[in-house]
């Protein structure tokens, strides 16, 4: 039965020809250096990895297959480094690297798990994509590899993350997509990949923002406190089976207003709701209120922000990708 593997031969002329073999083959590192293994698989720059097919048969249903023993060199399409990632996967995890494995390897190595048929690997490699490392650090890279694979779950996780670090207002979020995309075979995706995203970015900043008109202040600001001189508003207070309405300061209620639509621009929580301009408002509150100046601070920073963040957040949690992320990509 013919192994459907890509294989690459070497030209070789005879009698008074010359010898083309290309380079040399160099072994790879360990654990897939051991001379008691018994398969020899060689990536496409000539690295010989020895591996056990042991490991290899509960994890490739392609690889797998392969008879052991013997001197045979089973040709492989993909770099040495892509294919080490993957047997990683396929060993215990005593072999694997302790540190984070960042978004262009792993999309590397399920490149590989694809092709060979690696079910366990690319699930691995799912988890990996959505780390705290790397959603904290290239949540952007980490989306684009999801979106690549249609690995649905964790690209709305990666999504998430975009936005404290690539939402519309970062003007180099499509320079740095198309920069750590160019040389890969993701550069295509660039277009769709950004399509899928502004539209997310677009409902998660319509959906922060309704949370300032949704908000039931769970919080009330004493008004009738002593020493209270600024202007007062009714806001309205959302019950589950009444609408009423609740008396804030003036300034609050236009804090309330200009982070609503400072979140149609920008959902990041964060990036609204800090402390420069929390800071700012305080300033204004004090400046016409001995009482505000008193008890305003310890109730932003204390109670009323945290809640309004919460809000926010869950509001944002609950925002689902465009059916985009799930098509084929083209």
């Amino acid at each position: 039965m013919p192994f459907p593997l890509p294989l690459t031969w070497a030209k070789v002329d005879f009698l008074d020809y010359t010898f083309n073999l290309g380079p040399p083959d160099r072994p790879a590192e360990p654990p897939f250096d051991d001379p008691e293994a018994d398969i020899i698989l060689r990536s496409s720059d000539n690295v010989t990895f020895r591996v056990f097919k042991s490991f290899l048969a509960c994890s490739s249903t392609v690889l797998g297959q392969v008879s052991s023993g013997g001197s045979q060199v089973i040709d492989l399409s993909a770099h040495s480094s892509a294919v080490r990632t993957a047997l990683l996967c396929c060993y215990p995890d005593e072999y694997r690297p302790s540190t984070p494995l960042e978004p262009a390897a792993i999309a590397d190595a399920a490149e590989v798990a694809l092709v060979y048929g690696m079910p366990e690997v690319t699930n691995l490699l799912r988890q990996e994509v959505a780390c705290p490392h790397n959603l904290q650090h290239y949540a952007l890279e980490a989306f684009s590899v999801c979106k690549r694979f249609n690995w649905n779950k964790e690209g709305r996780e990666a999504a998430l993350h975009t936005l404290s670090q690539s939402s519309p207002s970062h003007k180099n979020a499509n320079q740095r997509l198309l920069d750590w995309c160019s040389s890969k075979p993701s550069a295509r995706q660039v277009p769709s990949v950004n399509r899928v995203l502004s539209n997310y970015y677009s409902r998660c900043g319509k959906v922060a923002s309704r949370v300032g008109t949704d908000l039931r202040w769970p919080i009330s600001y004493p008004v009738k406190r002593s020493h209270h001189q600024c202007d007062i508003v009714s806001v309205p207070r959302y019950g589950r089976n009444n609408l009423g309405s609740i008396k804030v300061p003036v300034w609050l209620a236009e804090f309330v207003e200009e982070t609503k639509e400072a979140f149609l621009d920008d959902p990041d929580v964060v990036s609204v709701l800090s402390n420069a301009r929390i800071n700012s408002t305080l300033r204004l509150a004090a400046a016409h209120c001995t009482g505000c100046c008193e008890f305003a601070p310890a109730f932003m920073h204390e109670r009323f922000i945290p809640a309004y963040k919460t809000f926010v957040q869950k509001a944002l949690n609950k925002v689902s990708m465009s059916q985009s992320l799930y098509r084929s990509n083209r």
